[in-house]
């Protein structure tokens, strides 16, 4: 028996994915690119990375220049600020899933990207690392249209 597909199967790290009238499509001949995500963040006395609010604030304002929008309000973990940067924990899930049921009621250009922390600590041992990841977020593109409203997704 062939097992269903669900989102988590397909929506890979930075591949875009196109959702149009409940179906998913992972493979289209459009070239649609993931932006890269970065998040400032501060290091407390103890070493531990800190991401407030107002970083993240600041990475969906990066993400909107980029053509794109951060999809909030799923992440459960304790003390998220609502704007969007999953645990690596959680999942996007099935099409039964809250997060599922947004991406294929709602048409447009979905992906999964890695939000990489953008700031080190004044430490000689981070010189000349490459930035740590502090989660992921789910991004959404509207289809373009041209003047007349016709969709050209």
């Amino acid at each position: 028996m062939t097992r269903v597909k669900t989102l988590d199967d397909v929506m890979h790290a930075d591949h875009v994915v196109k959702s149009e009238g409940g179906k998913i499509t992972d493979q289209f001949a459009e070239s649609m690119y993931a932006p890269s995500v970065y998040v400032d963040a501060y290091w407390d006395e103890h070493g531990d990375c800190q991401i407030m609010r107002h970083h993240e604030l600041a990475m969906g304002e990066q993400v909107e220049r980029d053509g794109w929008e951060v999809i909030t309000g799923f992440s459960g973990q304790y003390l998220s600020h609502g704007t969007g940067i999953m645990h690596d924990s959680e999942r996007i899930g099935t099409h039964h899933s809250p997060m599922g049921k947004l991406i294929l009621e709602n048409p447009g250009y979905y992906v999964a990207v890695v939000v990489e922390i953008n700031t080190r600590p004044d430490d000689e041992r981070y010189e000349n690392e490459n930035p740590e990841p502090a989660g992921w977020v789910l991004l959404f593109k509207e289809f373009p249209y041209d003047e007349d409203g016709n969709c050209q997704g």
